[in-house]
């Protein structure tokens, strides 16, 4: 339809210029130039080769009227016999080498700039749509935003003014580490990264990670150097890792800790005590307390698993209250528990706590044979662990077959 249009324009004029009525009112040389313009126009709009047919058309017209004697060029003609040829040569001179060369021109220009819209255009849905909250900075001044996408602007952060501000997101204890992080990027496209103590707008405490690249458009050579006096600009993405990092907590807290005590399951309990093995000494003791409770299956039997399930977590929480902070409690079994105790100064206290927790376990329980506990000491970092369980596995089946309560035995190394 725009093309139509085009045509029918050009034809309006074609027909006034060569039109007897009003060809006498200009000059000649104005009518020359009166479809320069739309000549221009024409090629800049829909391209050269499309420009190049209209001229063929437009020429064959103007040559065609002018040799009938029609239009304004019988006046510009040159020949002593008043033929318009050479005013015809003129026209198709103008028509078929300068008109095109002016819209090659503005075409290309006009192209070189619709491309750098669209490029423009698609980088900047690219980053407003992006997930990961981006901020791009004009220096590595943190206010000094250029561009937040709507990510961040998600995350409430507003600076004094109302606008974006990208420490309003960071406790005021976090902001000198994040400036820090920002100067910090180097000026060769290296991402750095950190992780920081972030907040949302609701005040709600989340962890961020802030990755830093100093980007440059037109700054590097081409070994990929910055230039000497390149603007560089810095581009920050704020990831909000907190939820990730929960998962990793849950997932880690399924895989080493007993979901129905809360306690360390085996698997935690044996990385702790090849772990502690290592730091063993005479002046470091290492202690493996083995309790199993006594009669635990009658009682399942007898009052359902729902009792003895409150039984173990009894059990479990007396055990908590009864060790150090350095110990570890850990449920082993269906109703085996063991505690690691590293660096004791003595035998004497392996001693002291396995009495505390027999104490607490009949205080708690109002039985005095409700387990058996078996322990087993040793001062060299030779024993394997397994040997260390097996040795204080030994001495609660002792105790429990001997009906003592607690029996404290400390191991024959060879």
């Amino acid at each position: 339809m725009e093309s139509v249009i085009w045509l029918a324009l050009t034809a309006g004029i074609l027909a006034i210029e060569f039109s007897d009525q009003v060809t006498g009112y200009l000059p000649a040389w104005m009518w020359l130039v009166m479809g320069t313009p739309l000549v221009v126009l024409y090629g800049a709009r829909f391209g050269l080769l499309a420009m190049m047919w209209f001229l063929v058309a437009v020429d064959l017209v103007a040559v065609s009227l002018t040799a009938a004697g029609l239009g304004p060029f019988q006046e510009l003609a040159l020949q002593p016999d008043g033929t318009p040829m050479r005013t015809l040569q003129l026209l198709l001179i103008v028509l078929t080498v300068i008109l095109p060369s002016i819209c090659i021109l503005i075409h290309n220009g006009l192209a070189r700039g619709r491309i750098v819209a669209e490029q423009q255009a698609v980088l900047d849905a690219v980053i407003e749509g992006s997930p990961v909250p981006t901020v791009i900075l004009a220096s590595t001044t943190p206010e000094q935003v250029i561009r937040a996408n709507r990510a961040f602007r998600d995350l409430g952060s507003a600076g004094s003014e109302g606008g974006v501000s990208l420490l309003g997101i960071f406790p005021e204890t976090e902001r000198f580490s994040v400036i820090r992080l920002i100067e910090s990027a180097p000026p060769d496209r290296q991402e750095v990264s950190a992780e920081f103590a972030g907040m949302t707008v609701d005040g709600e405490p989340r962890l961020l990670r802030v990755r830093v690249a100093a980007v440059s458009a037109d700054g590097f050579d081409r070994s990929g150097a910055v230039r000497p006096k390149a603007s560089v600009t810095r581009v920050v993405h704020v990831e909000d890792i907190t939820e990730a990092r929960n998962r990793e907590h849950r997932l880690h807290r399924d895989a080493t800790t007993d979901p129905l005590t809360g306690l360390a399951n085996r698997r935690q309990m044996l990385h702790i005590l090849h772990a502690s093995l290592s730091r063993v000494s005479p002046a470091r003791l290492l202690a493996v307390t083995y309790l199993d409770l006594n009669g635990f299956k009658e009682i399942n039997d007898r009052f359902g698993h729902t009792v003895g399930d409150r039984l173990l977590q009894q059990v479990a929480d007396c055990l908590r209250e009864c060790v150090r902070p350095a110990d570890l409690v850990a449920r082993v079994g269906g109703d085996e528990f063991v505690v690691v105790s590293p660096e004791l100064p003595d035998r004497m206290a392996a001693e002291s706590q396995a009495e505390r927790i027999r104490r607490h376990l009949e205080t708690r329980t109002g039985s005095p044979m409700v387990a058996s506990l078996g322990v087993a000491v040793t001062d060299d970092p030779g024993i394997s662990g397994d040997e260390l369980l097996r040795q204080a596995d030994r001495e609660m089946y002792r105790a429990k077959y001997s009906r003592e309560v607690t029996d404290i035995r400390t191991p024959h190394h060879r």
